[in-house]
C-alpha cells in the first residue's frame, strides 16, 4: 500500500546538497541507509533512475553508506530496499553539475507490502565540501530577465563576483568581463559541455561560445575552493551543460522583440538635443527533444537567431568627441580659413605659402562627409560665431552616433545513446556564426580613445564546440568519465574605410598595399580613421582529451583523473600599416597643430611594417587525485592535490625573439642629442626553431622562456556539522592553491617585435609625407648584421623622411619581451571560513569570510622609462615615446612579478522556490588591492608612471575594485485568483513577476597630468590648496561638470617628476539598475501552454555615470561625458512550449 511520508520520517531524512565537485558535466548522490533504531542497513539495494529511464543501481556498505557517483544533471527518483522493510521511494531528487546530493534514508520495518514515498528537493545546506558557487537552474536561465539573453549576464548573481552592470543597448551578444574574488577578467575558465571553451588568444569571456538560454540544462560558477579536478585558472570556473532529450517529446518556439519607439533616450544624446538613435533587434527560434529509441537513445536539437540594428551601444555607437564651439556646419574656404585666423594663423593665398597657413589636408577632412551626408568631423551642437580677436573660441564635447548591426545564427545538435546497463554515450556539438558591424570599432579595447563613425569595422566572431563523453560503470562503486572535445573560435576584422590617403594628399610608403588614411589623432579631441588594429584575423582551436575515474571505499570517495589539451592560435594583423598620425599640442593646442599651425608639420607620425602573421602552439598536462573522506557523519574533510603544466607558447616557424635584460649592451650613436643616442646592439635572442635564424644573435630555446614544471597545487577543505541536533547548521573552511593560465597576448604582440615587424617613429614632418620609408612586408625580417640599416650592430636605425628640424628620429627596438629570467606560472592561494544555517524550510543563510593572495602575476614593465616628463629625449635605450603606454612602443618586458590580495565578507540569502517565490540576494563587502590590474594592452597608468620598476609605487585599490556590492535576483508565482476553468481562470491566473536589482559601489580612478605625448604622469598635489579635499559633495549630477575637485590637483611638469597624489585615489560614481520581467502562461493542453513577456530593462531610467575625465590636460577635465548603461529598453516576447 503506498502512503505519503509521514512527518516524523521527513525529519529524519537528511537529504543535503554540498559542493562536491564530481566533473563539470556530472553530480553525486551519496547517502546511508539505516532502521528504526538509526543502525546502518547493510545490503540495501538503492536505484536511481533519470527522466530517461536510465537506472542506476548500488549496494549499501558495512556501514550503510552507497554512492552513485558521475551521475549526469536532472531530477531522479531514487528507490532503496531490502528484505524484511517497506521500500522507501523518493521523487523529485534534482542533481546539478559538479554538487553532491547527501541523502540518507530510514527505513520501516515491514508490516505488509507497502512502499513509503516522498516528493521534493533535498535541504540546502552543503555538507561535504567548502567550495563556494552557484548553480544556476534552467529556470532561472530561461526567466530572469536577461539584458541580450546571454547566460554569462547571470554569472555575477553570486557573491565574491564583480562586473559592470549589463547594459541592454550593448550590440549583439551583450558578453560580460567579470572579476571573482579579487583576480583579473582573464582568470576565469569557461567550460561546456565538459570541454575547454576558452580562448587561448585573449583569455577573456567575450566572443566564446554561448549557447542560446533556451538550449541550457544548467551551469555554474566556481568562486572559492572548487577541488582538485578542476583547475586552468585562478578566479572562477564557469561549466556550463546543455539539454538532452529525454522519452517524451518536449520543446518550444519563441521570438523577442525590441523597438525604438518603446525605449528611452541616452542622457547625454537627450541633453543635446540629439534624437532617440534606431534600435531594432529580433530574437527567435525554437527547441525539440526527445528520443529516437525510447529507453534507449535520445536527442535534443536547437537554432536561434539574432537580427539587430543598434544606435544606442556605448561602445559601438554613441561616442564622445570635442570640436571648437565656433565649427559649423558652414564649412566654405573663406569660413575655414577665418576658422584658422582665430588661432592666429593667416590666410592662406596657395597651399603652404605662409607658414602656419590652413593645410589642404586639414581643409579637406573637415569638409569631408560620409555617404549619409554627415561631416567625418561634426560640428558643435549651437555653434557661436568665430571671434575676430585672434582668440580661439575654446572646445566643446558632441555627442556622435552611428549605425552598429549584428546578425547571430547558433545551432546545438545533441544526441545520448545507452550503450547497455552500464555504458552511457553522449556527443553534443554547438555551432554559431556572429557577423557585426561595428560602427565605433573597439574588439578587446583596441579602438580609438575618441573616433567618430563611418571608420567602424565589419567583424566576423565563430564558435564551434564538440563534446563526446562516455560514461562507464565498472561496479557500483567504480565508474570511469572518458571524453574528447573540440572547440575553435574565428575571428575576422576589416576596417571601413572611406577615404585613401591619397585623396587627402597624404603619402604613404604602403600605399600600393593598404590604401586607406592613416589614424589621425587631435590630442583629447578626436580620431579620424580607422583603428590601426582593426585589419585582423585569427583562428584557434583547442583539443581535449580527459578521464576521470571515481571510486568510492567505505568512508572514502576517491577521484584520479588526467587532461590533455593542445592549442593552436593562426593570426595575421596588419597593425598601423595605414600609418598613425598625431597632433599632441607643441602649439600650445592640439587643434591648432591639426589645422597646420605648427610649422605645417604633424607631431608624431608612426608607421608599421613587417611579417603579420604567427601560428602559435602550446599544449596543457593536468593529473588530480582527491578524496572525500567522511570521518564521521558529521564531519568530511576534503583532500586533494592537482599538478598541472602550461607549455609555454612557441611559434612555428620560431618568428620569436626575446631580451636577455642582464645582458643588454648598447652604443653611442654620433650625430645625435643625448637621449636620441642610444643603441641597442645586444643581448637579443632568437628561437632555436627559426626557419629563418637572424645573423649574430644567439638561439634559445623555442619558447624563449623557460618552462615552469613545479605547479602543484594542494587543496584541503572541512565541512562539520556540530551536532546531531544541528542539523540546519553547518561550518566549513579550507584553503587551496590554483594556477592560472597565461594567455598568448604577451606572444600576440611579438607580432610587433623588431626585427620581424617594425613601429616607426617619426617627428616633426609635413603632412605630405610625414611616416618614415620602411622597407616592405616581403623585406623582412631585416637582418641585425645589415650594416646599411644598422650600423652599430643593433638598432635604433636610420630610414629616409624629411623633417625640417633634422633627421627624422631613428626606428627603435620596440616591443614586448618576455622577461627570460622572471617569466612563471602566476598562482593564487585562496581561503575561505563560513557557516550555513537552513533556519527555516526552504530558507538558506550563507556569510563566509574568503580572501585571496595573487603572487607571480603577470605585468608589463617599461625597460625604457624615460627620466622625466619634461625631458622626453632622455631614456636609457631608445628614444622618444617610450613611456607611452601603447601596446608596441618602447621596449616593454612582460615579467611574472606582480601581486594582489583580496578580503571580503560575503553574505548569500537564499530562497528555494515554494508559495510561488525563489531569489537568491547576495551581498559583498571586499577590498581588492594590487600593483597591476592586469590590462594586457598596457594602457594602465602603472605602465607609465611613476618608475614602473617598483612595485610598491603603484600598489593601491585594484582598478576593478568595488567596495560594496548588492544583488538580488528571483522570481514570484502569484496565486491563482479564479479557481474555475473558463475566462476568468485564463484573464487572472498565471501572472509571474522576475527580477535583478544590483547596486554596487563605483570604481577608482587617478588622476593624470598627460600634458602631451611624453608628459605622462599622474598628478600632483597642488601645493596653492594644502589639506585639499578632492571628493565633492553633492549627488552625481550636480557635479557633471566637476566631479572631483580640481584645485586640489597640479600639473607634474618639473623634470623627474611623475606626480605625487597616487594611483587610483578617488572613486567613480556607483551603479544602480533594476530589470523587471512580467510573464503570462496561458494553458493550452496537459503539457503545453502559450507565455507572453514583457521585459523592461533599467526599468526606472536610472542613468549610472561613467567615471570622469581623469587627465587634467584634456579640454574637460574633471567632467563626466558619458554613462556605463543604456536607457530604459522595453521587450516584448512570446513563446509557446510542448
Amino acid at each position: 500500500m503506498w502512503q505519503k511520508l509521514t512527518p516524523s520520517l521527513v525529519g529524519v531524512l537528511c537529504l543535503a546538497i554540498a559542493g562536491l565537485a564530481q566533473t563539470t558535466t556530472t553530480g553525486q548522490i551519496i547517502g546511508t541507509i539505516t532502521d528504526p533504531s538509526g543502525a546502518a542497513v547493510t545490503g540495501a539495494t538503492i536505484t536511481a533512475t533519470d527522466a530517461s529511464g536510465v537506472q542506476r543501481t548500488a549496494t549499501t556498505d558495512q556501514q550503510g553508506h552507497y554512492a552513485f557517483p558521475l551521475l549526469p544533471p536532472g531530477t531522479y527518483r531514487v528507490e532503496a530496499e531490502k528484505t524484511g522493510f517497506s521500500k522507501a521511494t523518493l521523487d523529485g531528487m534534482t542533481v546539478r553539475i559538479t554538487e553532491t546530493i547527501n541523502l540518507n534514508v530510514p527505513l520501516t520495518v515491514a508490516t505488509q507490502t507497502q512502499s513509503v514515498e516522498v516528493t521534493g528537493e533535498a535541504p540546502m545546506l552543503q555538507t561535504e565540501s567548502p567550495a563556494r558557487g552557484d548553480v544556476i537552474p534552467s529556470r532561472a536561465v530561461r526567466e530572469l530577465p536577461l539584458a541580450t539573453r546571454n547566460f554569462q549576464q547571470l554569472l555575477t548573481l553570486t557573491p565574491g563576483t564583480s562586473a559592470a552592470v549589463p547594459n541592454s543597448s550593448d550590440l549583439g551578444r551583450g558578453d560580460t568581463a567579470f572579476n571573482v574574488n579579487g583576480m583579473r577578467t582573464l582568470s576565469n575558465a569557461v567550460v561546456i559541455n565538459g570541454v575547454d571553451a576558452n580562448s587561448i588568444g585573449t583569455g577573456s569571456t567575450p566572443n566564446l561560445a554561448v549557447p542560446a538560454t533556451d538550449s541550457l540544462q544548467e551551469f555554474i560558477v566556481q568562486t572559492n575552493l572548487y577541488d582538485a579536478s578542476q583547475g586552468r585558472n585562478a578566479g572562477s570556473v564557469v561549466a556550463a551543460v546543455t539539454r538532452s532529450g529525454t522519452n517524451e517529446f518536449h520543446g518550444n518556439l519563441y521570438e523577442f522583440l525590441r523597438n525604438t519607439d518603446l525605449d528611452a533616450n541616452n542622457f547625454f544624446l537627450n541633453r543635446a538635443g540629439v534624437a532617440r538613435p534606431q534600435y531594432q533587434r529580433n530574437q527567435f527560434g525554437g527547441t525539440l527533444g526527445g528520443p529516437v529509441v525510447k529507453n534507449r537513445a535520445w536527442f535534443f536539437v536547437s537554432y536561434q537567431g539574432t537580427r539587430e540594428v543598434n544606435g544606442t551601444s556605448l561602445v559601438n555607437s554613441i561616442g564622445t568627441v570635442f570640436v571648437p564651439s565656433d565649427l559649423s556646419n558652414d564649412r566654405s574656404a573663406a569660413t575655414l580659413n577665418r576658422l584658422a585666423g582665430s588661432y592666429g594663423m593667416p590666410p592662406c593665398t596657395s597651399p603652404f605659402a605662409v607658414l602656419g597657413c590652413l593645410s589642404p589636408t586639414a581643409s579637406a577632412l573637415l569638409q569631408a562627409k560620409l555617404p549619409n551626408g554627415q561631416y567625418i568631423i561634426p560640428s558643435a551642437p549651437n555653434p557661436i560665431a568665430i571671434p575676430t580677436n585672434g582668440t580661439p573660441a575654446g572646445y566643446v564635447s558632441v555627442p556622435v552616433v552611428g549605425i552598429s548591426r549584428f546578425r547571430e545564427d547558433q545551432f546545438n545538435t545533441n544526441f545520448d545513446l545507452k550503450v547497455s546497463e552500464s555504458n552511457r554515450l553522449s556527443a553534443k556539438f554547438f555551432w554559431a556564426n556572429n557577423p557585426e558591424l561595428q560602427a565605433l570599432y573597439n574588439s578587446f579595447g583596441l579602438g580609438n580613445a575618441l573616433p567618430v563613425p563611418g571608420f567602424g569595422a565589419n567583424t566576423n566572431f565563430n564558435q564551434r564546440v564538440l563534446s563526446v563523453d562516455d560514461i562507464q560503470i565498472f561496479s557500483p562503486s567504480v565508474v570511469n568519465d572518458l571524453r574528447f572535445g573540440w572547440t575553435t573560435i574565428t575571428t575576422v576584422s576589416t576596417p571601413q574605410e572611406p577615404f585613401t590617403s591619397a585623396q587627402l594628399g597624404i603619402g604613404s610608403p604602403l600605399s600600393n598595399l593598404f590604401p586607406g588614411m592613416p589614424e589621425i589623432s587631435v590630442a583629447n579631441q578626436f580620431d579620424l580613421g580607422a583603428s590601426p588594429f582593426s585589419d585582423n584575423n585569427a583562428k584557434e582551436p583547442t583539443y581535449t582529451a580527459g578521464d576521470t575515474l571515481s571510486w568510492t571505499k567505505g568512508r572514502h570517495a576517491l577521484r584520479f583523473g588526467a587532461e590533455y589539451k593542445h592549442h593552436e592560435l593562426t593570426e595575421t594583423f596588419n597593425l598601423y600599416t595605414r600609418g598613425q598620425i598625431f597632433f599632441l599640442g607643441y602649439s600650445g593646442d592640439p587643434f591648432k597643430d591639426f589645422l597646420g599651425g605648427y610649422f605645417d608639420l604633424t607631431g608624431l607620425t608612426i608607421m608599421g611594417s613587417g611579417v603579420n602573421n604567427r601560428d602559435i602552439l602550446s599544449y596543457d598536462l593536468s593529473g588530480f587525485m582527491t578524496d572525500d573522506w567522511r570521518v564521521t557523519d558529521h564531519f568530511t574533510i576534503n583532500l586533494g592535490l592537482r599538478y598541472e603544466y602550461f607549455a609555454p607558447f612557441t611559434e612555428a616557424q620560431g618568428r620569436y625573439v626575446g631580451i636577455n635584460p642582464s645582458l643588454l649592451k648598447t652604443a653611442i650613436i654620433p650625430g645625435l642629442p643625448a637621449g636620441d643616442n642610444t643603441a641597442i646592439v645586444s643581448e637579443f635572442l632568437q628561437a632555436s626553431n627559426a626557419t629563418h635564424p637572424l645573423a649574430n644573435v644567439p638561439l634559445t630555446q623555442s619558447s624563449i622562456v623557460p618552462p615552469d614544471k613545479n605547479d602543484f597545487a594542494p587543496r584541503f577543505g572541512f565541512a562539520w556539522q556540530p551536532s546531531n541536533s544541528a542539523q540546519s547548521f553547518v561550518v566549513r573552511g579550507g584553503y587551496g592553491i590554483y594556477y592560472d593560465h597565461p594567455n598568448s597576448r604577451f606572444i600576440n604582440n611579438q607580432i610587433l617585435n623588431f626585427p620581424y615587424y617594425t613601429l616607426a617613429q617619426a617627428f616633426f614632418t609635413p603632412i605630405s609625407n610625414p611616416f618614415v620609408q620602411v622597407p616592405p612586408p616581403n623585406a623582412y625580417p631585416l637582418q641585425f648584421n645589415n650594416a646599411a640599416l644598422f650600423p652599430f650592430g643593433g638598432p635604433p636605425a636610420f630610414l629616409p623622411a624629411a623633417s625640417i628640424l633634422g633627421p627624422v628620429q631613428p626606428i627603435s627596438a620596440n616591443g614586448i619581451f618576455p622577461d627570460i629570467h622572471d617569466f612563471r606560472t602566476p598562482y593564487v592561494q585562496q581561503y575561505s571560513f563560513g557557516v550555513q544555517n537552513e533556519f527555516a524550510k526552504d530558507w538558506m543563510l550563507d556569510v563566509s569570510y574568503v580572501g585571496s593572495l595573487g603572487r607571480k602575476l603577470l605585468r608589463l614593465v617599461d625597460l625604457n622609462q624615460e627620466y622625466g616628463p619634461s625631458t622626453p629625449t632622455a631614456a636609457p635605450l631608445s628614444p622618444g615615446l617610450s613611456s607611452l603606454a601603447v601596446q608596441g612602443f618602447g621596449v616593454h618586458l612582460m615579467q611574472s612579478s606582480s601581486n594582489s590580495s583580496y578580503n571580503a565578507l560575503q553574505a548569500s540569502l537564499t530562497k528555494r522556490f515554494s508559495h510561488g517565490l525563489q531569489f537568491l540576494a547576495a551581498y559583498t563587502w571586499s577590498h581588492s588591492i594590487d600593483d597591476y590590474s592586469g590590462d594586457p594592452t598596457g594602457t594602465s597608468d602603472v605602465t607609465v608612471v611613476p618608475g614602473n620598476q617598483v612595485l610598491l609605487n603603484n600598489r593601491a585599490s585594484s582598478d576593478f575594485d568595488r567596495r560594496q556590492r548588492l544583488v538580488f535576483s528571483g522570481f514570484y508565482e502569484f496565486p491563482h485568483f479564479y479557481k474555475r476553468a473558463g475566462f476568468g481562470s485564463q484573464v487572472l491566473n498565471g501572472w509571474q513577476l522576475a527580477t535583478i536589482l544590483t547596486i554596487q559601489s563605483g570604481t577608482p580612478f587617478s588622476v593624470l597630468t598627460n600634458a602631451t605625448a611624453f608628459v605622462q604622469a599622474r598628478a600632483d598635489a597642488n601645493p596653492a590648496t594644502p589639506g585639499c579635499n578632492a571628493t565633492l559633495s553633492g549627488s552625481t549630477i550636480s557635479r557633471l561638470n566637476e566631479y572631483f575637485n580640481l584645485a586640489c590637483f597640479a600639473p607634474a611638469l618639473a623634470a623627474g617628476d611623475f606626480g605625487n597624489t597616487g594611483r587610483n585615489i578617488l572613486v567613480g560614481p556607483g551603479q544602480r539598475n533594476i530589470d523587471i520581467s512580467v510573464l503570462k502562461f496561458f494553458p493550452v493542453a496537459e503539457h503545453s501552454y502559450f507565455e507572453l513577456r514583457a521585459e523592461f530593462f533599467n526599468a526606472f531610467n536610472n542613468v549610472n555615470f561613467a567615471n570622469p575625465v581623469n587627465i587634467l590636460a584634456s579640454t574637460n577635465p574633471g567632467a563626466i561625458v558619458a554613462t556605463t548603461t543604456g536607457p530604459r529598453v522595453v521587450q516584448f516576447a512570446a513563446k509557446f512550449n510542448f
